[in-house]
């Protein structure tokens, strides 16, 4: 009987490690986009930070900052992501087993560490931003 149920459920389990797969590339990018936009966004006001800087802020609220701005920008994905992923649940449906399509445990879950991963991947971007030299900076431009 347990060979009857494991051939039935075979071809289910490998839809599932396939789609769980598809997720972990899926955070992985997150994180690349968020850091690489992070970064971009950093790059761009190089001169305001370095203003900052020079006039007396603190490493500390440079980070903050940009931290602050990447959790704004991070609410936002994670809203509109919540909003799509509830709207496809059907499409999904039919592959889970034991679980709601739109279990909030789970939403609540996947979307704290969707932003606990963006607010990390923020961090060496709003580190370097607040470990920059303002005298060069304003130099260079």
């Amino acid at each position: 009987m347990d060979e009857i149920v494991d051939r039935e459920l075979e071809e289910r389990q490998q839809m599932l490690t396939l789609v769980g797969a598809f997720a972990a590339v899926a955070l992985l990018l997150c994180a690349i986009g968020v850091y690489s936009v992070l970064s971009y966004l950093v790059a761009e006001s190089r001169r305001e930070i370095a203003v900052r800087i020079a006039i007396g802020a603190t490493p500390g609220r440079i980070v903050r900052a940009v931290v602050g701005r990447a959790i704004g920008l991070s609410v936002v994905g994670v809203a509109v992501g919540l909003s799509a992923s509830v709207g496809t649940t059907r499409l999904l449906g039919s592959l889970l087993f034991g679980v709601s399509p739109v279990d909030p445990t789970v939403l609540t879950s996947v979307a704290g560490f969707i932003a606990a991963i963006s607010i990390a991947a923020s961090y060496v971007p709003a580190r370097r931003a607040a470990q920059a030299d303002p005298l060069t900076v304003l130099r260079a431009d």
